[in-house]
């Protein structure tokens, strides 16, 4: 049986990814950016500080061309 190694998407640790720290919950949680990773749920979705910003900007990017230059205009 190997252990298979859960990385955070967004943190380099030399030439990988970081290595997230498991938890006893089932939770992998990265320690430099806080970002949480529950392989067994694939609903689940983390709110760290980068996921919030990817998810902002995937809202941001399906706005209305026309909404998006009201907006830098204002």
């Amino acid at each position: 049986m190997t252990l298979s190694v859960i990385r955070c998407p967004y943190c380099v640790l030399g030439v990988q990814f970081r290595p997230m720290a498991p938890h006893l919950d089932g939770r992998f949680i990265c320690e430099k950016c806080g970002h949480v990773a529950l392989p067994r749920n694939a609903n689940y979705q983390c709110s760290c500080q980068k996921c919030e910003q990817l998810e902002s900007s995937r809202i941001y990017s399906n706005v209305n061309p026309i909404l998006k230059i009201k907006t830098v205009a204002s």
